[in-house]
């Protein structure tokens, strides 16, 4: 059997750093945004945690919920829940 390190990341420099973004959902939209951290960090916002930020849904202003998900090619591609 394999194994596998776990990697644990907080900050959007270490989301960046394994390729990574947050996806953000709206419940009461149901929307998907999704925030790149090599383009949060490029546009000079700070490398915070991203569990301390409370995103909001640009349309509705409703809190959503967050997920990390990898970037494949640029992409976002989301982690089905079991």
């Amino acid at each position: 059997m394999e194994v596998i390190e776990t990697v644990k990341v907080s900050t959007m420099s270490e989301l960046a750093e394994h390729e990574c973004c947050i996806g953000l959902y709206c419940q009461a939209c149901d929307k998907w945004e999704e925030v790149v951290p090599s383009e949060w960090l490029g546009q000079g916002l700070p490398d915070v945690d991203f569990e301390e930020i409370g995103f909001k849904c640009g349309e509705c202003g409703t809190s959503g919920w967050k997920q990390v998900c990898p970037l494949v090619d640029g992409e976002m591609v989301a982690v089905a829940h079991h």
